[in-house]
């Protein structure tokens, strides 16, 4: 799948806006690129919304330890929301080619550590698109 023009140049602007590289900027600019395409920015939306909700809710989860105060609750919010950006994530590059579909698969959403340490990367990245997203900034 080609990425547009438009969406590359948005990533350039998303990172300058985020002050750090993408981990995953392919990967955002097909999402984008997926979304805008079949008519699914909804989904996107939500997915990153989630994406935020999870970086941050891990964040807070290893500071404040296992046996800190509200870290049991927080957990199973954090679990919740991560198996519903998986899914979004999922239902996104389903409509995608076979290849960029697998590659979707294969690198993130096998159960395994590396696997979920790559999806972790990649809602940081989309955390940065929400951030985007919050300052009023629209979607390419």
């Amino acid at each position: 799948m080609e990425i547009r023009t438009e969406t590359r140049q948005f990533l350039r602007e998303l990172e300058l806006h985020a002050g750090k590289k993408l981990s995953y900027p392919d990967e955002v600019a097909y999402l984008v690129d997926l979304a805008r395409g079949v008519g699914t920015l909804e989904l996107l939306e939500d997915a990153i919304f989630h994406a935020k909700f999870v970086t941050k809710s891990y964040g807070v989860m290893k500071r404040i330890g296992a046996d800190g105060e509200g870290y049991g609750k927080m957990s199973g919010e954090f679990q919740a929301s991560l198996e519903k950006v998986s899914t979004l994530l999922r239902t996104l590059v389903k409509e995608s080619p076979d290849e960029l579909k697998g590659k979707f698969v294969r690198s993130f959403f096998s159960l395994d550590h590396d696997s979920m340490s790559r999806l972790m990367s990649l809602l940081h990245d989309l955390t940065a698109l929400k951030n985007w997203r919050v300052d009023g900034k629209p979607l390419p």
